[in-house]
Formats: structure tokens, C-alpha cells, sequence
């Protein structure tokens, strides 16, 4: 019997539980503990250098309170780092479709500002045909109404009413130059009135 008791072995400070502090002043930790650990480290993913540096011992949470305390901790950093790069991607994106826009814009303007410049262009050659037109049937009917008023007159005598009497004979035109020359320039200008309301029903669409 004697035998037997000095088989059995002094009970070992091995069972204590974790949560107990030594004699040294440091907390002892089960065997299960140190393997779930060492679990959780190989089954967590690469952190960055600056997160994945070795931790002081001081500084690693021992009690429950404190891993769950820095188990959110890590939590919300995580969703804090995905926040911050989702704001980033979403700003990028912004900045894209804005200068694409500003780009389209630009395009449209100058595009605009072209058309412009080619009715324009073109508003402004009718207008100078129409004043050379007009000019030329001016001039026209001057020099017609001139020669006309520099032929001599033709005389002739009607032997009905006396054999002295004579009738001078002019040549007229039934329109004067004058209302012929409104009536051109009205014309045009009713014309280019008319063709700037095209131009502006043009641009409006």
C-alpha cells in the first residue's frame, strides 16, 4: 500500500484554471487555450505589416472581457477599412463620370458654337447676293428711266385737228422707278426676316 502512494503523483498546478494568476505574477494558461489560440492565428487571414507585427505579451488579451473586447475592437476596424476604401472607390467614380460629362459638354458647345458659325456664314452671303441683286436692278432701271428721258421726242402731226397743231410724245413707264426700288427693298427685307426665323426655328430644335 505504501508502494502504491509513493506511485501516485503530487498534484500538479498544471489543472489551476486559467483565469488564475501565479506565484510569479503571470497567468497560467491551459493546454486548450494555447491550442485554440494557435488555431485562430494559423486560420486568420494575412493582416498588413504595420497589423501583423508581434504583439507584446503585456499587451495580448488574457481574460474573456478583453478578447471580446478586442475582438470588436478588430471588427470594427475591419468595417471602418472597408468604409474608407468603398468612400474612395465611390469618390473615384464620381470624378470619372464628371469630366466625362464636362467632356461631352465641351463637345456639344463647340459643336454648337460650328452650326453656328456656318448659318451665320451663310446668312451672310444671301444677305450680300441679295443687296448685289438689288443694287444692279437699281442701277438698271436708272440708266433705262435716264436714256429714256434723254431720247428726243417724236412729233408728228394730225391733220384731223389742224395741219399746225403737233402732240409731243413722251415715253413712260406706268410704275415709277421710285415704287419699283421700295418694292424691291421690301422684298428683301421681308425675305431676310423670313430667313431668320428658319435659322432661329433651326437652333431651337
Amino acid at each position: 500500500m505504501s508502494f502504491m502512494n509513493k506511485l501516485r503523483k503530487p498534484p500538479s498546478t498544471k489543472h489551476q484554471n486559467s483565469n488564475t494568476p501565479s506565484v510569479d505574477g503571470h497567468v497560467v494558461q491551459s493546454r486548450t487555450m494555447t491550442l485554440a489560440r494557435a488555431a485562430v492565428t494559423v486560420a486568420a487571414a494575412p493582416l498588413p505589416p504595420f497589423v501583423g507585427a508581434p504583439i507584446p505579451k503585456s499587451a495580448m488579451p488574457v481574460t474573456r472581457s478583453e478578447q471580446y473586447w478586442a475582438g470588436r475592437a478588430l471588427t470594427a476596424e475591419a468595417i471602418l477599412s472597408a468604409k474608407v476604401q468603398h468612400h474612395a472607390e465611390i469618390r473615384t467614380l464620381a470624378v470619372v463620370e464628371e469630366t466625362k460629362r464636362m467632356q461631352e459638354v465641351a463637345y456639344v458647345h463647340r459643336m454648337h458654337e460650328s452650326r453656328q458659325r456656318r448659318l451665320e456664314l451663310i446668312a451672310t452671303g444671301l444677305v450680300a447676293l441679295l443687296v448685289v441683286l438689288l443694287s444692279s436692278f437699281a442701277y438698271t432701271l436708272y440708266n433705262t428711266a435716264t436714256a429714256a428721258s434723254k431720247s428726243r421726242s417724236l412729233h408728228f402731226t394730225i391733220p384731223i385737228l389742224s395741219p399746225f397743231a403737233s402732240v409731243v410724245e413722251h415715253e413712260s413707264s406706268v410704275i415709277g422707278t421710285k415704287t419699283l426700288v421700295i418694292f424691291a427693298l421690301f422684298a428683301a427685307v421681308l425675305a431676310y426676316g423670313c430667313f431668320r426665323f428658319w435659322i432661329s426655328r433651326r437652333l431651337q430644335r
